[in-house]
């Protein structure tokens, strides 16, 4: 386990009130080869709105980052509602915002990143973990519930920290009411959470398998249309040359665009105020239409004219 340190303990960054940098999609690149917290319930199949694909992908640099506006305006209230903790929780004392930390052996390479640390009155740590809850998930955490996936980040953040106790505080944002749930160490969930993540290693990322979809998962669906937006590698070998004329033709259009824009500009130039022209190709006219706009038309002779 991570050895605690009693002046600042394993997470712990910033003292709380030193502004935290603005939240911005985290980088593919920085997520390869590893899981972080919120991966863990993903996984382990345990997140109603993610599939396992998208841990998988994540760790081959394959992963893509949506982010709700919702989950924006949580992140920007974050220090306001750890603010609303504190004032509810005299016991806690001092307060720090979170940082990376990796994970001991078996699990090394996954890590946490809590959202703050936590000093009591009796000298203890704990980790906090704040929620902006919207109105269409507020049922979820009716009578005390915690949703599984995030009862699984906090163990998984105690994990990485060694510490004992987690708390998680939600913010409900329809009706303005909180909830704080405290989590404690529990070494049998904690050894099921590594089996599984060892376990899915072995089976899909040692041997660069994907996870199996689960019937008619809309989930798998979206986690692999946005890594392969043309759908399958498979796919695109077997329309490689068209995909190539494609590009090829895609460019000299735009290219012959910018040319007929200038000849455009030209041909108006030059016929000024009249409103047609003949030519041995065809005729070009320039009226003014009821609404006013003037457009240059090309009327090309048919062949045989």
């Amino acid at each position: 386990m991570t050895t605690i340190n009693k002046n600042k303990p394993p997470g712990a960054g910033k003292p709380f009130g030193v502004p935290k940098k603005p939240f911005a999609p985290p980088e593919m690149p920085v997520r390869q080869g590893g899981f972080g917290a919120s991966d863990v319930a993903v996984l382990m199949g345990l997140n109603p709105y993610a599939h396992p694909i998208k841990a998988w992908l994540n760790w081959f640099g394959m992963g893509s980052f949506k982010g709700s506006a919702l989950m924006f305006q949580g992140h920007r209230l974050e220090s306001e509602f750890a603010t609303e903790y504190l004032e509810q929780n005299p016991d806690a004392v001092e307060c720090w915002s979170g940082e990376r930390v990796h994970c001991p052996e078996p699990v090394s390479f996954c890590w946490a990143t809590p959202d703050f640390i936590v000093k009591d009155t009796s000298g203890g740590f704990r980790g906090l973990e704040i929620k902006a809850v919207g109105a269409r998930q507020e049922s979820r955490w009716e009578n005390g519930k915690v949703p599984t996936e995030y009862e699984v980040q906090c163990r998984w953040c105690m994990l990485a920290t060694g510490l004992k106790r987690w708390d998680i505080h939600a913010h409900f944002l329809g009706s303005g009411r909180s909830s704080t749930v405290e989590f404690l160490h529990d070494e049998q969930t904690e050894s099921n959470m590594v089996s599984s993540v060892l376990a899915f290693k072995l089976a899909f990322i040692d041997t660069a398998t994907p996870p199996p979809r689960d019937g008619e998962s809309k989930g798998y669906e979206k986690q692999i249309t946005r890594a392969f937006p043309l759908s399958l590698p498979d796919i695109l070998e077997t329309t490689d040359d068209k995909v190539q004329q494609a590009f090829a033709l895609n460019r000299a259009v735009s290219d012959a665009s910018a040319v007929l824009s200038g000849l455009k500009a030209d041909l108006k130039t030059i016929m000024g105020t009249s409103e047609a022209m003949e030519s041995p190709w065809g005729r070009i006219t320039y009226k003014t239409q009821k609404n006013g706009v003037r457009p240059l038309k090309f009327h090309q002779k048919k062949e045989g004219e």
